[in-house]
């Protein structure tokens, strides 16, 4: 299962041979930490955090924040990184944090793949701060976002192939739900690749403020 891979086999583009594609997985990380603009001190939580590619990349600016990673795999009890902490939970359960206690949340490339989105945008809302920072990040589910899956995965589904997920949503109908949800206000869109007409775009970055 999934939930038990080995935490780089989760997204394997990570360490892919063409370096195109390495940088486009990459980039997903480092456009999302641009617009969120980190200050030192804050309180960092990564939805889905796999092996925290996203905190190794706030480490490596020398940002000093403080982390939480939240993940269904069990292997990420096998991190040990400065100023964080791992949990396994599921996000379609009630997130074992304080209400108002974070700065920051992360949610890149995972609210695809719950199916009650709602359910994780109450308690999204509920553990960031007034006026804290939300990033969410997810496929087009475009054709010519299938057209790359078959070319990296070998399949136009998300069922099927090495590391696959079944994604039930595209990041368009994510952003109706959470633009509709009514606690968040729309501050920033990224589209990528960047040098594509965003007609091709096959990843969204979004970022949000809690109003």
């Amino acid at each position: 299962m999934k939930y038990n891979l080995p935490l780089n086999q989760l997204v394997p583009e990570y360490r892919h041979k063409i370096w195109f594609i390495r940088k486009y997985f990459l980039d997903r990380i480092k456009f999302s930490l641009d617009i969120a603009d980190l200050k030192n001190g804050e309180k960092v939580l990564d939805l889905g955090c796999g092996e925290a590619i996203l905190l190794k990349e706030i480490q490596r600016n020398n940002k000093n924040v403080y982390y939480w990673g939240l993940d269904i795999n069990e292997n990420i009890k096998s991190l040990n990184l400065e100023n964080s902490e791992f949990i396994v939970g599921d996000l379609e359960e009630k997130l074992p944090f304080d209400s108002n206690f974070f700065d920051v949340i992360f949610a890149l490339d995972v609210l695809e793949h719950i199916k009650n989105i709602n359910v994780v945008l109450k308690e999204i809302s509920r553990v960031l701060k007034d006026k804290g920072k939300f990033v969410v990040c997810g496929p087009t589910e475009s054709w010519w976002y299938k057209f790359c899956r078959f070319i990296i995965k070998g399949t136009f589904s998300s069922k099927e192939g090495p590391s696959s997920g079944e994604h039930f949503h595209s990041i368009y109908f994510i952003l109706e739900k959470i633009d509709s949800f009514g606690a968040f206000r729309r501050k920033k869109l990224i589209h990528l690749p960047s040098f594509l007409p965003k007609s091709l775009a096959g990843v969204i970055i979004c970022l949000y403020v809690k109003t």
